[in-house]
């Protein structure tokens, strides 16, 4: 009987209807998925009707009542091991979207930071955890699903951003997909339901303003007659179906695809709990994961995992183990050949003497007729029929093998058909190629459309211009960029800066900052797409890099004189980083790369600017010495000066003196000449005295000078010296760079 929804809203009709549809589509796949994931658990291993057949059961017979003990039920976890190989598979795997430029107006260095904040995304959100929780289920029965989410960043410098998650869905089968989509991923269909089951009162602590948190009883009990599907009117198991419905409008547009807008808004049986809004994409953020769809028959679609079709086997092997066990269990336990007369009053010991040990067992030795009774003795159980339990334990191990592809080699068995290490080897391979199914729809249905929604997503979410974010490289390394405005990191830092505009459209450089140091990574220009690949797995790149190389020198240790330097930077151990360093300086010229050309071209700059401050400086030297050999000339020619003047003095007075004496000679007569001779002679060894200290003084200062051009020589010449020398290694700032 269908459903009557017409007394409530329009789209609150449309949901209803189309949850309905949904349930029915996925009825019969639901049970099969239960069955299957129980089957996880070895208790379930056994039908109902064997466990009844096999318990403890009272047979009464000719008025004597025998009680037979529970026979075995072992139940092995055969498939256990063979699932789980495929679930490494899994972890082991390198699975990453790849993301390229499609348009003539996207770039390639704005795809890389797409790369890297997706990378981001994955790591920050630990995207792993929820791929693989949708992976086992699908692997286990068929479907899995997980979902990309949008959040509000708490540690955003702008508050109201938001960031990109990715999530995983605890209670998978309770998703419903729009049953009519084609495509794997679901990405063509119009709807879909995210429920989940909330306990009364805890429904009406969140939602106490709700309609239905008002009910009466009554009113509830008839709401759950009406749609049972959202309403559990019991009062021990009371509860409220809530659901996240999305839903896709589509608009025409003439010679284009349709428009795409995803609403979202949260519903119950009778209202809206959060009403619609746009979403920020356009597309539904439920990423579906396919264990193996089969091709559809009897108009229903189903989807298998590894549990289903291996379900009777593993059966097969518990029941051939268990009557294995019983029947040798049974041959020191057999039945004893006594006449019930015989052992009249002693059943309760008979009944156990199977079980345990007495010192001796009661019996009469007479019928009541006086009759003597003969000896006991045990009827030999056919231990003949372990021998069909055996052979039927082995075969049930062979079809679970052939079921799940996982051989002995592969499950760490020696193999009775493979007796060489190649054989071993490709009979593991066999199982990694006939299982590669699983691991392949993850990479080819369910990443791809991860990715697609994700880079639909970034611009609409990391859409504010000058939004400052942290992307990761191949290696696992951060590095901070800025979204939708011109930037440039500053030498010598690793902050990067925004730069404003000019009028006429281009950035405004700063002092120092060349042109192509401008970087813009405009995520709203241009188009992209996704590929994914599945390569080995490691814990990081670092690791990886380091294993394939170490193979690559094994092979050819001659490669190590031209790769060493990469090799030496994925190492972890003290001192790698001056043996990468000094490694890169050993490379022949072609050989560098950029970072060893920017290095070089950097130590060229510093040491042509220490060269030239040290001609500035020689300059200063030489004016200052051109200083002190002009003060030191005019030193000695100011002394020169007054030697001179004294001399001159001395000659005037010695002159007036000779002229006195010829006077005072005439005057006087002879003696006074002699007397004046005597004065002439002592004047002139006056001035002879006076003209050797003039010399000395001369000499002196030209001594002086001497020297000092002859240290100011030394001083030119040393400095020259310092500015031919090549600059030190590790001089400039030859520190270790950051990872």
């Amino acid at each position: 009987m269908a459903e009557d929804f017409s007394d409530r809203p329009k789209r609150l009709q449309q949901a209803l209807d189309r949850f309905r549809v949904g349930i029915d589509a996925v009825k019969k796949q639901k049970e099969r998925e239960v069955d299957d994931l129980a089957f996880q658990s070895t208790e379930h291993h056994w039908t109902a009707g064997a466990k009844s057949q096999r318990q403890e059961q009272t047979v009464s017979s000719h008025g004597v009542t025998l009680r037979l003990p529970s026979r075995p039920m072992l139940a092995i976890p055969t498939l256990d091991q063979p699932i789980q190989l495929v679930l490494n598979q899994e972890r082991a795997a390198n699975l990453e979207p790849q993301i390229h430029a499609l348009t003539e107006d996207a770039d390639d260095n704005t795809a890389e930071t797409l790369q890297g904040l997706y990378r981001a995304i994955v790591t920050d959100s630990r995207a792993n955890l929820a791929r693989t929780w949708a992976f086992t289920r699908a692997v286990l029965c068929g479907r899995g699903v997980y979902r990309v989410n949008t959040v509000y960043d708490e540690h955003a410098a702008v508050p109201g951003d938001q960031k990109i998650v990715i999530e995983r869905v605890l209670y998978q089968e309770a998703v419903i997909f729009d049953p009519l989509a084609v495509e794997s991923d679901k990405s063509d269909g119009l709807w879909a339901f995210e429920p989940v089951w909330m306990p009364w009162q805890r429904y009406i602590d969140k939602y106490p303003n709700s309609k239905l948190s008002g009910y009466e009883e009554d009113d509830l009990l008839a709401e759950a007659t009406v749609t049972p599907d959202w309403i559990r009117a019991d009062k021990e198991s009371r509860a409220v179906l809530v659901a996240r419905y999305w839903r896709v409008d589509l608009t025409p547009r003439k010679g284009l695809p349709d428009e795409r807008r995803v609403f979202v808004s949260t519903i119950n049986a009778v209202e809206e709990l959060e009403p619609e809004q746009p979403w920020n994409g356009q597309y539904i953020p439920l990423i579906p994961v396919i264990g193996r769809e089969l091709i559809p028959f009897d108009a229903e679609r189903r989807f298998v995992g590894m549990i289903g079709p291996n379900k009777d086997a593993a059966r097969l092997f518990d029941y051939a183990a268990s009557s294995a066990v019983e029947i040798a269990a049974l041959g020191p336990k057999a039945p004893f050949d006594v006449d019930p007369a015989e052992i009249e009053g002693f059943d309760a010991w008979w009944e156990l003497a199977n079980v345990r040990n007495f010192p001796y067992l009661p019996r009469h030795k007479f019928s009541p007729s006086g009759q003597a009774f003969g000896d006991i003795h045990r009827i030999q159980a056919d231990t003949s029929r372990l021998g069909p339990s055996m052979l039927l334990l082995q075969q049930a191990r062979e079809f679970i093998h052939a079921g799940t592809g996982a051989y002995e080699p592969s499950l760490g068995q020696e193999s009775t058909r493979a007796k060489s290490g190649r054989a071993i080897l490709s009979l593991q391979q066999q199982h990694e190629a006939g299982n590669s199914n699983w691991l392949d729809n993850l990479a080819e249905i369910s990443l791809t459309y991860e990715a697609k929604v994700v880079l639909d997503l970034i611009p609409r979410v990391l859409d504010r211009p000058g939004r400052v974010e942290r992307i990761l490289d191949m290696e696992g390394k951060r590095k901070t960029v800025i979204l939708n405005c011109p930037f440039h990191v500053p030498r010598g830092t690793s902050r990067p800066q925004a730069l404003q505009m000019g009028p006429n459209g281009q950035p405004i450089l700063p002092p120092g900052c060349a042109p192509d140091a401008v970087k813009h990574y405009d995520l709203n220009k241009g188009r992209y797409g996704v590929s994914v690949s599945i390569g080995k797995g490691y814990k990081s790149r670092l690791e990886e890099g380091n294993t394939e190389l170490g193979r690559l020198f094994e092979a050819e240790p001659e490669l190590f004189k031209i790769l060493g330097d990469i090799w030496l930077g994925f190492q972890s151990w003290p001192g790698h980083k001056a043996a990468e360093a000094r490694m890169k300086r050993m490379l022949p010229p072609q050989l560098q790369d950029d970072e060893g050309q920017q290095d070089s071209a950097q130590q060229l700059q510093q040491a042509q600017a220490q060269i030239q401050a040290m001609g500035q400086q020689m300059q200063e030297m030489g004016k200052a010495i051109e200083t002190d050999r002009v003060k030191a000339e005019a030193t000695l020619a100011a002394k020169k000066l007054d030697i001179d003047a004294k001399l001159a003095i001395e000659h005037l007075h010695a002159a007036t003196q000779i002229s006195i004496a010829h006077i005072n000679a005439a005057a006087k007569g002879a003696q006074i000449d002699a007397h004046a001779q005597e004065e002439a002679m002592a004047l002139g060894l006056d001035v002879q005295r006076t003209e050797q200290e003039r010399q000395q003084a001369t000499m002196a200062l030209a001594q002086q000078h001497a020297h000092e051009a002859q240290q100011a020589q030394l001083d030119r010449e040393h400095a020259m010296g310092i500015a031919a020398m090549p600059p030190a290694p590790g001089s400039d700032n030859g520190g270790e760079s950051g990872e």
